[in-house]
Order: C-alpha cells, then structure tokens, then sequence
C-alpha cells in the first residue's frame, strides 16, 4: 500500500533522525498522518451539504474509530501473538475510554461549544505529554 511504502519508512526515518522515542511518534506523526484522510472526508461531507452533511461525517469518524479499536487492534494483536496490558497500554485504553465519555457527553445536548473543542484539544494534548 502507498502507506507502507511510502508513509511509514518515512516516518520512522524523520522519527529517528529527530530521536522521538516509538511512542510519541505513533501518538503523533502517525496518528496525525493517519487521521489525515478522515479530516478530508469529513470536511467534505459538510461542505457537500452543510444541513446534514455533519450526519455523515460524524458517522465517517465513529465508523474509523470502531474500525481502529476492534478490527486493527484484534488483528495486531494476534499477529503479535498476544499483548500484555499494562503500563502504556492501561494508559491509552483508560484515555481512550475517558475521551469517548467526552464526546458522548458533549454530543448529547446536540451542539458542540468553543469551549468543548477546547477539552478535545486538550484531552489530545495531554494524552500526547503522558
């Protein structure tokens, strides 16, 4: 895939030339390049139909979130052979879990304020510095 040949040997080359430990570029670099698309499709489905366009690009993104939790995770851990949960893993699980209870509870009076997107930023933020 391009990613494969392309993205990834990229990224670990511009990764172990700036000494980012393997963490923090997967949390970064390669998360920010493999949320790319989803930002595109998203923005697309708004600009396409700016009444309900936000249905489908809601639906985009928890689609990939589902897709990323439950098909991509199962596959890499067992191709890993099993996967021991603790310290990052815990980590990222339990923030996972907390910005999933964010964004429901953001979504549920059905607007989204200045303020909420700043917990979105920082929710991200924050799981970056730890």
């Amino acid at each position: 895939s391009t990613a494969e040949e392309f993205f990834s040997p990229g990224l670990e080359m511009y990764s172990l030339k700036m000494g980012l430990p393997e963490r923090f570029a997967g949390v970064t670099l390669l998360a920010l390049g493999n949320g790319a698309p989803d930002v595109a499709s998203t923005v697309n489905a708004i600009l396409d139909d700016r009444k309900r366009g936000y249905l489908m690009a809601l639906g985009e993104l928890t689609g990939a979130a589902m897709v990323a939790s439950t098909l991509i995770v199962g596959a890499v851990v067992h191709i890993a052979g099993g996967v021991v949960c603790k310290g990052a893993m815990v980590r990222d699980v339990i923030m996972f879990i907390l910005t999933m209870a964010v964004v429901y509870k953001t979504f549920e009076d059905g607007s989204i304020t200045v303020v909420e997107i700043r917990w979105f930023v920082g929710l991200y933020v924050g799981y970056v510095v730890l």
